[in-house]
């Protein structure tokens, strides 16, 4: 990736993070899904020029990742479910 795409990936990163910045995730999309839609989609997209020009497989990396991604799902279940019982108390 060259550096005027290292920029652009960046611009993309800070404009999708403008839409939640002091706002909950839920108005943030309640007033700018589409722009939050078509910034991620843009960050997609460098992503994957990105990995195709380092010669990296998209399928394997996330596949390697899979692990973390079951965990954490796992452990916000726990804290959910620990959260639910100490509000019915």
């Amino acid at each position: 990736m060259n550096e005027k795409n290292q920029d652009s990936s960046k611009l993309e990163a800070s404009e999708l993070f403008e839409n939640f910045q002091w706002k909950s995730n839920d108005e943030a999309l309640k007033n700018n899904s589409v722009n939050i839609e078509d910034e991620l989609a843009d960050i997609l997209i460098y992503s994957i020029l990105f990995a195709d020009s380092i010669k990296v497989d998209i399928n394997d990396i996330i596949s390697n990742k899979k692990w973390i991604i079951e965990l954490v799902n796992r452990l916000v279940q726990t804290k959910n479910t620990m959260n639910y019982s100490l509000e019915r108390k």
